[in-house]
């Protein structure tokens, strides 16, 4: 039997051979979805919008999406930093000083912060940091199906037309501004070292789960749920089928205790942080409409992966003697049960319906029924992307009808339909509509890199001796946090600035305190917080941050440094 490459440090020369055609095509994938991608490298991040008129710190998807890039990518950069220097950090942020463990006051993007860190190795870059994230990410994804469908049926021919539209379908990729929201690649790593750890009880397949989980875990909350409702029915199936016998006592001990530590260390600090009043429940949240189920909608897989996907189910599979048959079934409970989670019932058809001024009748919500007793599921705002587990299954069933099929064909002719079962399977990548020309990048690519000049300064304040956490005046709003936000990517000192789904009470307390500057008593209780310094923007047609300069400067604070857009006041207060 051939084993994986990658999960052998490629094994023998032959297994090696074996999975070049696969790596292969991904390659060429990505080398389609990203062209002119490393013209840019150090200066953009694509983004999911190819045309737009490009105006200064203008984005495509318009303010909001704008500020989500930039955090975004502040996001990636500054966990890839963290993760290479200091991981014990990892929740400690540094946005909305001095509110504690600041990262778990949204997705917390971990697994994308890991895949940066060979980018922030290398050139010490946050925006190259962020890109190579980014392209390793449809990568390891595509190789995740890839393997587990080889692993699976033994053809390599499904597994790779299941690895392309898993990783690259528009689906998937058609929101890259937030590419951690349908990140459940780790949730496919996981299914396939659970197999392989109930074929072979061996430490190392559990130790692999464990991790495959952890990097879940950290990838993204919605993808996370996601990823194991579709995988729970499966799950069950698969301890019935093979017995709790196929592995050891001490194993499952093992894997009880792991996934508790797990747990502990990724979402414990959601839980303090919780406890401490913020990450409440959402007055509004947006379910899928099942009207965008069907087909040419948004969330439609498309005709060659729905049939694909019929034929796993209605014909028998090729499962290379393991017996897998009937975790098809399983994965098509799965499907059913991630949509009834992400629709509300039918909560996002209601919102269609309102906004004709319709109303429709309410169903029963499994998604409600849980959030009363199941942590975190009150406060995310999009349930909707709950469905990326949707498109998991999708293409796992794909895979395994591509491999029914081509198992059908007399052999002289399996090369052939193996070439044109890869190739309708790259077709099908753009969407439901897909044709040849259609091959095109999907992306453009946003210069989201803050002027030097704005960097420069930074940069001379540390060079002078001035370190320690920032208090930036004003706030900006969501779009100015935005830009201070990314800014801290590479300065990498502590700042007042702050934007997360959720905005914790000392981001308010400091506000309050910072409005009675110049004052001694709002400086003494600003230096006892931790600030060391406060940065005034003052730009020509800014009211705010001209009248702070005035008022600072005429009460004597004194001056650290000063350019055209910016003043730094030391906080001095007098005793």
């Amino acid at each position: 039997m051939v084993f994986y490459a990658p999960l052998r440090a490629m094994g023998s020369m032959r297994a090696f051979m074996g999975h070049l055609p696969a790596a292969l095509v991904f390659l060429m994938a990505v080398g389609i979805a990203f062209p002119g991608y490393f013209e840019g490298i150090r200066t953009a991040v694509p983004t999911s919008v190819p045309e737009w008129t490009k105006k200064e710190w203008s984005h495509p998807t318009g303010p909001v999406g704008g500020a989500d890039h930039r955090f975004v990518t502040w996001l990636i950069a500054r966990n890839a930093q963290t993760l290479a220097s200091n991981p014990t950090d990892l929740f400690d942020a540094g946005i909305c000083y001095p509110a504690p463990k600041a990262l778990a006051q949204g997705e917390p993007g971990i697994a994308l912060g890991l895949l940066g860190v060979p980018g922030w190795l290398l050139t010490r870059d946050p925006i190259a940091t962020v890109n190579s994230a980014l392209i390793l990410l449809p990568l390891i994804s595509a190789l995740s199906m890839y393997l587990l469908v080889l692993y699976w049926t033994g053809s390599r021919p499904a597994g790779i037309s299941a690895g392309l539209i898993f990783a690259f379908h528009r689906i998937r990729i058609g929101d890259i501004v937030h590419p951690y929201i349908w990140d459940n690649t780790w949730t496919v790593w996981a299914l396939l070292f659970a197999l392989l750890l109930f074929e072979r009880a061996q430490w190392r397949w559990l130790i692999a789960f464990l991790a495959a989980v952890a990097l879940q875990m950290g990838a993204s909350f919605y993808a996370l749920v996601g990823g194991s409702v579709a995988a729970l029915p499966f799950g069950i199936w698969l301890v019935w089928k093979r017995g709790l016998r196929a592995i050891g006592i001490l194993q499952w001990a093992a894997l009880a205790v792991g996934l508790a530590v797990v747990t502990a260390v990724v979402y414990g600090p959601y839980i303090a942080v919780q406890s401490g009043g913020s990450l409440e429940a959402r007055s509004f949240q947006v379910f899928l409409p099942w009207a965008w189920l069907l087909p040419g909608e948004g969330l439609w897989p498309g005709w060659f992966v729905a049939s694909l996907g019929l034929v796993a189910v209605l014909f028998p599979g090729v499962d290379r003697g393991r017996d897998l048959a009937g975790g098809r079934w399983a994965f098509l409970a799965g499907l059913v049960l991630v949509l009834v989670l992400a629709t509300g019932g039918n909560a996002g058809d209601q919102l269609l319906a309102a906004k004709e001024g319709r109303v429709i009748r309410a169903l029963p919500s499994l998604y409600a029924a849980l959030a009363e007793f199941v942590p975190g599921f009150a406060s995310v705002r999009v349930p909707l992307t709950i469905a990326s587990g949707a498109h998991l299954v999708w293409c796992l069933l794909a895979g395994l009808g591509a491999a029914a099929l081509l198992a059908r064909i007399q052999t002289r002719f399996r090369l052939v339909a193996s070439c044109a079962i890869v190739l309708v399977g790259w077709v099908a990548i753009p969407g439901p509509a897909a044709v040849l020309p259609q091959l095109r990048t999907p992306f453009a690519m946003y210069e989201i890199r803050p002027p030097e000049t704005e960097l420069a300064f930074f940069a001379e304040l540390e060079r002078i001796g001035n370190s320690g956490p920032i208090l930036e005046l004003p706030p900006g709003g969501f779009v100015g946090a935005s830009r201070a936000v990314l800014r801290a990517a590479w300065h990498r000192r502590p700042t007042s600035s702050c934007l997360s789904s959720y905005e914790p009470r000392e981001v308010g307390e400091v506000q309050a305190i910072a409005a009675g500057l110049p004052g001694d008593s709002a400086q003494r209780e600003l230096a006892r917080l931790g600030f060391t310094v406060v940065v005034v923007r003052h730009v020509p047609g800014q009211l705010g941050g001209w009248s702070l300069r005035t008022k600072f400067d005429k009460a004597g604070m004194p001056v650290v440094l000063r350019t055209v857009g910016r003043t730094a006041y030391d906080i001095r207060p007098r005793t």
